[in-house]
């Protein structure tokens, strides 16, 4: 059936005759094929091409929000339930309290370790606004984790009206997304902006309007003021849109001529219909000359991005000092250029304190800063790329790029200066946020192996990590242009986590997002394309209850025992073979009498719905489950439920002293300061000390009288000062820090236990009793593998009272 411009053009300003829906489709920018779909509009006439709306899709469309705000208040009832319950971590702590300091008006100042300035503004204003308590604290992150959750609406006429409900309950009922929206971390408010990104690039790819240009300078600002991440965000859209838009940038380099498509940009503009001798009829111009102008809507965002992201990208060229390549010949040029930038006394980024910065030999002092040879190269580069980026964006649209740059630029030096009152976070945001982490990639925090995320990701997200291997297999080969984009988003994704040398549980929940998108995308192609009228009428509905039992039996074919030691496991074995062969049989006897309604789709999504449970399960599992042992793969450095009753005990203690007019203090030691400093916060008259030099024999005991205080010990400095322990009573040991069993890390030199190897692994695979301890730690997260902690010793003085 063909429709006419004309006929397109009568069809639209009907729809548009509706106020609401008017509304409706100058909010969501729809195109003409969606608002067609979306409102049941059908054709009156094949001939004349005549439409007309049918109501029932105007009802329709109203409804549609339904099933959204249902899953959207479920998951804010996971989110902010009982949000402050959980012991504050070792990283939490951290954050919490820098932004409890800006709460305090004692300012802020960027540091790249603990990534960008975002998370502190936030959680300092909910601080003010409602008090600094742990509930609070965590708001910010259950906020964002809420919005995420709604976000696959507004990408509804890609993901399909079943895909995106669909994906909307997977982000919801996501153990990893819910845990770590009840988690004051930054990685929850980072998917947030990644997921706005990605909204406004299709919209924007839909419509061409200029709203979602200066809505994603907005949200990319903001992912830069929040985490470094955001680099690999960039790199892998950008490398998708270096791609796509290649009939863009490769005729414009090699300056060729091309036919620039104008009129589809407008389709019911007549004036675009031309016609060409060698074209015939078509819509836009004779050829002409490729400019930054004339770019397709792809590379004009591949512009975008580009122009604003390169001057934070400045400290990429520190890698010349700290990266390496494979190809000999670079590497000789490589090592050759490290020789002579060290001899010259130019450090790109430094390697020790402050890390990052870019540094080397000074050349002068102004005021208190020293003005070394790596800093006016630093400020040369950063200028240049400013400059550059600038040229390069007016270059494309003078007056678009302008108002994109203001909105990224205020926004990002809001934020990078606190408001103004830290100019300094200005240069410690445009470099050290990218230096710091290029040379912390060697460093490998965690310890972690490249395998790492192929561990985690079935235990969390078992029905994202299993479908969207699938779907990256099937959208590759008949996918659309959204779909391949999902695939391309979700595979390069765990490939450069995978590839980065600090590899953490929290940033699961990066990998997480495109898995859960194309797995919705996918299970939502699947039911929209299910013929459920035929599929009830041939019987085929029994592959339900036939799909739930084969997932019964091929758990009990995998956990049962290898060889029976009696009559009664002999039986056992052959009875669930038995039912298990019979399970399959009548499975593929329904599939054969139901083929004319392609029912193989209804097996898929009854797999489904059984892992959704199980994904929902533990979920629930890990964010409300009071656990009296850290047997989570997800919690990383977790302070124990002892701390905050080690915290309760000073502060009775501080009560009593001052009851009784008595001086108190708190001596802490600086190996575990940070996972105490937010509740130690409110105390004074605490000092903290580095008790790891301090032996015997020497002198620098910190109090001569230490009648009515506090210490807190590491375990590992306890024997340095165990002479000098004396006036305080017998100290309470306790649980500061904790992690998970790790015993999935390869085997080191001359260690046999506790690891993995290469054949250790294919050796449990054919095990039933390792199947068996792998599904009670993914049923009730029982394992007998020993934990790894931290203790402390709490030390009252001997003046002291309860």
């Amino acid at each position: 059936m063909e429709r006419t411009l004309q006929a397109e053009c009568r069809v639209l300003e009907k729809l548009c005759s509706h106020k609401a829906v008017l509304r409706y489709i100058t909010f969501l920018n729809l195109n003409f094929d969606t608002t067609i779909k979306m409102f049941s509009v059908n054709l009156k006439n094949e001939k004349t091409g005549y439409y007309h709306i049918n109501p029932i899709g105007l009802m329709r469309s109203r409804y549609e929000i339904i099933p959204y705000m249902f899953i959207g208040i479920l998951a804010v009832i996971l989110r902010f339930w009982d949000l402050g319950y959980r012991s504050v971590g070792y990283d939490e702590s951290l954050h919490l309290f820098y932004a409890y300091q800006l709460f305090q008006g004692l300012g802020y100042e960027h540091t790249p370790v603990t990534h960008g300035p975002f998370q502190f503004h936030g959680i300092a204003l909910l601080h003010f606004l409602f008090g600094d308590t742990e509930y609070t604290s965590r708001m910010l992150s259950a906020i964002f984790g809420s919005m995420v959750v709604l976000m696959p609406y507004f990408l509804r006429d890609k993901l399909g009206s079943y895909g995106s409900v669909i994906t909307s309950a997977l982000l919801a009922f996501s153990p990893t997304m819910l845990f770590y929206s009840r988690y004051a971390r930054n990685d929850m408010i980072m998917v947030f902006w990644t997921f706005a990104i990605i909204v406004c690039f299709w919209r924007y790819l839909d419509c061409g309007k200029s709203r979602y240009l200066y809505m994603t300078s907005i949200f990319l600002s903001l992912a830069f003021a929040t985490k470094e991440t955001t680099f690999i965000v960039l790199a892998i859209v950008g490398s998708y849109l270096l791609i796509t838009s290649s009939t863009d940038w490769i005729p414009w380099i090699l300056r060729k001529r091309v036919f620039i498509n104008e009129g589809s940009f407008n389709k019911c503009n007549d004036e675009a219909y031309r016609y060409s001798e060698n074209r015939g009829f078509y819509y836009g111009s004779l050829p002409r000359k490729k400019t930054l102008k004339n770019f397709s809507r792809s590379g004009i965002f591949m512009i975008l991005l580009f122009s604003l992201s390169v001057p934070q990208m400045s400290a990429a060229i520190s890698l010349i000092q700290i990266g390496t390549f494979p190809i000999p010949v670079l590497s000789t040029l490589l090592q050759f250029t490290r020789d002579f930038l060290y001899e010259s006394g130019i450090i790109l980024a430094n390697t020790s304190a402050p890390e990052g910065y870019p540094s080397g030999q000074i050349i002068f002092d102004i005021y208190d800063t020293q003005v070394t040879k790596g800093l006016i190269i630093a400020l040369m580069l950063v200028a240049t790329l400013i400059w550059f980026s600038a040229a390069f964006g007016t270059a494309w649209n003078k007056m678009v790029w302008i108002k994109c740059a203001l909105l990224f630029y205020s926004i990002w030096i809001v934020f990078y200066t606190t408001i103004f009152t830290n100019i300094s976070g200005i240069g410690s945001g445009i470099w050290q946020s990218l230096g710091y982490w290029l040379v912390q990639q060697d460093v490998n925090r965690g310890d972690q192996p490249w395998y790492y995320y192929l561990v985690i990701s079935p235990v969390y997200e078992l029905l994202p990590f299993v479908l969207s291997i699938i779907a990256i297999t099937y959208y590759f080969f008949k996918g659309t242009k959204f779909t391949r984009f999902l695939a391309f988003w979700c595979f390069m994704t765990f490939v450069l986590y995978s590839m980065a040398g600090e590899k953490m549980p929290w940033l699961l929940v990066n990998i997480a997002l495109p898995m859960i998108l194309v797995s919705g995308k996918f299970l939502g192609d699947i039911a929209s394309n299910l013929r459920w009228e035929q599929v009830r009428k041939q019987g085929g509905l029994w592959l339900i209850p036939l799909s739930w039992l084969f997932l019964y039996l091929l758990y009990r074919m995998l956990i049962i025992t290898s060889y029976g030691k009696s009559f009664g496991d002999l039986l056992q074995i052959f009875i669930t073979t038995f039912v298990f062969c019979l399970v399959i049989g009548l499975s593929l006897r329904v599939l054969n009498r139901a083929s004319a309604a392609n029912p193989f789709g209804l097996v898929v999504l009854s797999f489904a719905f059984v892992l959704v449970l199980f994904g929902a399960r533990s979920a629930i599992i890990t964010s409300f489950d009071d656990h009296v042992e850290p047997n989570e793969m997800i919690v990383y450095a977790q302070t124990s439920q002892r701390v905050p009753i080690m915290i309760g005990k000073i502060q009775s203690i501080l009560d009593y002293s001052k009851e009784n007019n008595k001086e108190f203090h708190v001596i802490v030691d600086k190996d575990v300061y940070w996972g105490l400093s937010w509740y130690l916060r409110a105390f004074e008259n605490i000092r903290y000390e580095d008790f790891s030099y301090i032996e015997v024999s020497q002198d620098g005991w910190p109090i001569q009288s230490p009648e009515s205080s506090v210490l807190i010990l590491s375990e590992y400095n306890e024997n340095n000062l165990f002479a000098r322990l004396g006036n305080y009573d017998e100290g309470e040991r306790f649980n500061y820090l904790w992690w998970p069993p790790e015993e999935y890390k390869p085997c080191k030199e001359n260690q046999k236990d506790s690891c993995v190897t290469p054949g250790k692994a294919i050796k449990n695979m054919a095990t039933s009793e390792k199947w068996k301890e792998l599904f009670r730690y993914m049923i009730h997260r029982e394992t007998e593998a020993e934990f790894l902690h931290h203790d402390a010793i709490l030390y009252t003085g001997m003046g002291d009272k309860e």
